[in-house]
């Protein structure tokens, strides 16, 4: 599970070891001129399936998804 944070970035909530849960903070990329933020969050989504979807690493998935949704701005 992940709660997006907008341009502070996301929190991802993840099973690890022996049923244990884990928490990680991905901080967002920073960019000083935003142009247009529309789409972003359907970026985000799709970086995160294709990522996952060929490499099977769920936190590089996150944090790939979280790079080109920043780029989208």
């Amino acid at each position: 599970m992940s709660v997006t944070l907008g341009e502070e970035g996301l929190v991802v909530c993840y099973e690890g070891n022996e049923g244990t849960y884990k928490q990680e903070y991905i901080e967002a990329d920073r960019y000083d001129h935003i142009v247009n933020t529309t789409s972003c969050g359907d970026v985000y989504a799709a970086g995160f399936i294709s990522y996952f979807a060929e490499h099977r690493n769920l936190l590089d998935a996150y944090r790939f998804a979280s790079k080109i949704a920043s780029l989208r701005t």
